[in-house]
């Protein structure tokens, strides 16, 4: 029996971002979908595009593999193995500030994620993660996404 197993590894990240001038051209504008964003939306969503921009996440983890499972000749090693549970929410500022308070977007999703080394002791991890946006009837399909970490 490991203590280890017993811990749930609890994450919570904002990420804030305000652009000064209103006018500026939409090329610089921010995209709160995606990998980088809310990720139960596409990257490009036109409700998540804006001059400023909030995206909360929490994610929840749990450690299901602490022993060396996958080793192929001293070049990939992955010795723990999480699964998580993950929950956004967000929006995007444009000229009114009631909008932005008002239009939150939810997601929820999955994480399945392998942790170990690459050459020789080089970190990494490798993650897959699925997500659904909550409560938009647009967005009945769920996005996938495949991560590989280098020195985190």
């Amino acid at each position: 029996f490991n203590h280890i197993n017993n811990i749930i590894f609890i994450e919570l990240s904002s990420k804030l971002g305000f652009l000064s001038d209103k006018n500026i051209d939409d090329f610089f504008y921010f995209f709160g979908g995606g990998l980088p964003g809310i990720k139960g939306y596409t990257f490009y969503e036109s409700t998540l595009t804006g001059s400023g921009l909030m995206v909360n996440s929490l994610y929840i983890r749990k450690l299901i593999l602490d022993n060396n499972y996958f080793n192929f000749r001293d070049f990939i090693n992955f010795n723990k193995l999480s699964i998580g549970l993950i929950g956004q929410f967000g929006s995007v500022y444009n000229d009114r500030l009631s909008l932005y308070l008002n239009d939150f977007k939810f997601s929820s999703g999955l994480e399945l994620r392998a942790k170990g080394y690459l050459f020789y002791g080089y970190p990494a991890a490798l993650t897959f993660e699925h997500h659904f946006a909550i409560g938009d009837s647009n967005e009945t399909k769920g996005k996938s996404y495949i991560k590989l970490l280098f020195d985190f």
